[in-house]
C-alpha cells in the first residue's frame, strides 16, 4: 500500500489518501500503519482500515442500500458464512439475486452484480441448474432476461472456444481425444474470459466507462492476476486509483 501511495503522489502531483479494505475473518486483525527504518531514518506510515467482517451486525443497513457496493458486501459475507453448507448458501444466493432484480437497477447493473455474486456464492453444478432454473421462473414473472444473456457471456466463448481447439487437435491427436482435450481448455478460457468480463462490467457500472489503457490491463492479465484485479475494481475510490 505504501509503495501505491508513493507511485500515485510522485505521477500525479496530487495529495493521496489510501484506505485499507480488509475481507478476512480475523476480527482482531487490523493493520492500520507500515513502519520501516534504518540509522535513525524512521517513516511511519498510517491509514484508515475498514473491516467487512463489522458489517454482519449491520447487514440491515446494507439490505436496505441502493448502493451497489452493499451488495458485493453483503456477497462477500455470505460467502464467508456458508462456507460448507450448500443448501444455506443455495438460499441465501436466490434471496441475493431476488433482491438484486427487485432494485430497479439498469440492465448492465443486475448482470455486472449477478455474475459477481455467482462467482462468490459458487455451487455445486446440479444445485446451480436448480438455482438457474428458479431465477428463469421468477425473470419470466417480471419480463427480464438476465439469466440467458448472464450465462451466455460466461460460458459461449470458452465452449465454441473448446469446440474449435478440439477439431483442430483431433486432426493430430485423434478425434475423440483432441476434442476432449480442446473443451476442457475452452472451458478454462471461458471462465477466464468471465471474470474479464467481470471486472470490466463492475469498473463499468461504478465509474462509467473502463479506459483504453485500463482494457488493455484487463486483457492481459495472467489467470492469476484477474481474481485480484476484480476485487480491486470492487473496492478501488475512482477509476484512476484502479
Amino acid at each position: 500500500m505504501f509503495d501505491y501511495y508513493c507511485r500515485i503522489r510522485l505521477h500525479f502531483g496530487e495529495e493521496v489518501v489510501s484506505l485499507a479494505v480488509l475481507a478476512d475473518e480475523r476480527a482482531s486483525w487490523r493493520p492500520d500503519r507500515y513502519e520501516e527504518g534504518r540509522w535513525g531514518c524512521l517513516m511511519d506510515f498510517r491509514y484508515p482500515v475498514v473491516k467487512l467482517t463489522d458489517w454482519r451486525a449491520r447487514r440491515d443497513v446494507l439490505e436496505a442500500s441502493e448502493n451497489p457496493f452493499a451488495t458485493v458486501v453483503l456477497a462477500h459475507l455470505a460467502a464467508q458464512d456458508t462456507q460448507g453448507k450448500v443448501n444455506e448458501r443455495r438460499r441465501v444466493k436466490i434471496e441475493m439475486i431476488r433482491r438484486l432484480f427487485a432494485r430497479g437497477y439498469s440492465r448492465a447493473r443486475v448482470l455486472s452484480l449477478l455474475r459477481f455474486i455467482d462467482w462468490l456464492l459458487a455451487l455445486p453444478s446440479t444445485i446451480e441448474k436448480e438455482v438457474r432454473q428458479e431465477i428463469v421462473i421468477l425473470e419470466e414473472g417480471r419480463k427480464m432476461a438476465y439469466v440467458t444473456s448472464w450465462e451466455r457471456m460466461s460460458k459461449a466463448e470458452g465452449l465454441e472456444q473448446g469446440l474449435a481447439q478440439g477439431l483442430a487437435q483431433g486432426l493430430e491427436q485423434g478425434l475423440e481425444q483432441g476434442l476432449e482435450q480442446g473443451l476442457e481448455q475452452g472451458l478454462e478460457q471461458g471462465r477466464e474470459e468471465g471474470k474479464r468480463q467481470a471486472i470490466r462490467q463492475v469498473i463499468g457500472v461504478r465509474f462509467g466507462g473502463v479506459p483504453a489503457l485500463l482494457d488493455e490491463r484487463i486483457t492481459n492479465a495472467e489467470k492469476d492476476e484477474l481474481d485480484e484485479l476484480l476485487l480491486r475494481a470492487a473496492v478501488a475510490a475512482s477509476v484512476e486509483e484502479l
